[in-house]
């Protein structure tokens, strides 16, 4: 295996673990991940080529011990054109999805659709071509954001400012996921590309599916998770805009939801110690100062010693 591959192999390790167990938003390190890695392997005269063939996912890799290139694969690109159209539906679903669950659930979500979809396909066709890149985790996205979130309004950057459904996301995604595959690769890679993708985007459905269902491990995990207490910035509000925003959030039913709100708000508002910007960091409403601003935290400790 050559040096951009290992590379590649490590900045695929560091952003899976990272969108699993740090505090960062999962879809803008999987984002950063795999550019840095189309980045690095066109550093190399035909290094995603190189790449491909180390770590591309291989029908035979599959049931063995190089399972791992299920999760690398991901990470390999060939063509820009493409690594824009996953930009551009990461950035819409992809957040949009991520901000409506929490960090763990929608890694879950992700990359089971992924792997059950690589694993079914393989048990559909018998083919020796190698693939990847990440329009397979995006399939599972949408589909998991369909069955999680079906009258969820996005923006889509390239037909202007207007918010459109989440149907029309997945209508425009196939479009220009077919038109695109079968023009930039052949025919037989294509449809394997496209099979895949399919079969990640069902897989995505169905677990969204699940997932909304009650008493399965997810229900029962949020039922002791620990949401953000909005009464810690209850005080903070100080303009009707500000009061008004407090007032419609606590409405919300859905605890992340209401989580995502509570982000938004909280960062305009200002410490009462210090004046700076506020924050939430594990769940605490801080400034940028390091202060606690909460009521329950008054006696001015500081959140960074």
């Amino acid at each position: 295996m050559q040096l951009v591959s290992v590379v590649v192999m490590a900045i695929a390790l560091y952003t899976i673990t990272a969108m699993f167990f740090g505090k960062r938003s999962p879809t803008l390190v999987f984002i950063i991940g795999v550019v840095g890695a189309f980045l690095v392997a066109n550093l190399v005269p035909d290094g995603m080529d190189i790449v491909m063939n180390d770590v591309g996912l291989r029908q035979s890799n599959v049931f063995s011990l190089n399972a791992w290139t299920i999760f690398v694969s991901v990470f390999a690109q060939r063509t820009w054109w493409i690594m824009i159209i996953v930009l551009v539906f990461l950035i819409t679903i992809g957040l949009s999805v991520e901000r409506r669950t929490n960090n763990m659930k929608y890694c879950f979500l992700v990359f089971g659709g992924l792997i059950l979809g690589v694993v079914f396909w393989c048990l559909l066709v018998d083919t020796t071509d190698i693939i990847g890149g990440p329009a397979i985790a995006v399939a599972s996205i949408i589909g998991a954001g369909f069955a999680l979130f079906p009258r969820l309004r996005v923006f889509l950057p390239v037909i202007g400012d207007t918010k459109i459904q989440i149907w029309m996301i997945v209508v425009f995604w196939w479009v220009v996921s077919v038109v695109t595959n079968l023009l930039i690769m052949s025919y037989d890679v294509a449809i394997m590309i496209l099979l895949v993708q399919m079969t990640a985007f069902i897989f995505g459905f169905v677990l969204g599916i699940i997932s909304k269902m009650k008493n399965t491990p997810w229900t029962l995990y949020e039922k002791w998770e620990i949401h953000i207490d909005p009464e810690q910035i209850k005080h903070l509000c100080i303009t009707d805009k500000q009061m008004e925003t407090y007032a419609r959030l606590m409405k919300i039913e859905d605890p992340y939801m209401r989580d995502a709100w509570i982000k938004v708000l909280a960062a305009s508002l200002s410490c009462p110690q210090c004046g700076g910007s506020c924050m939430v960091i594990s769940n605490k409403v801080v400034c940028d100062k390091g202060h606690y601003v909460s009521q329950s935290h008054e006696s001015e400790q500081d959140f960074i010693s």
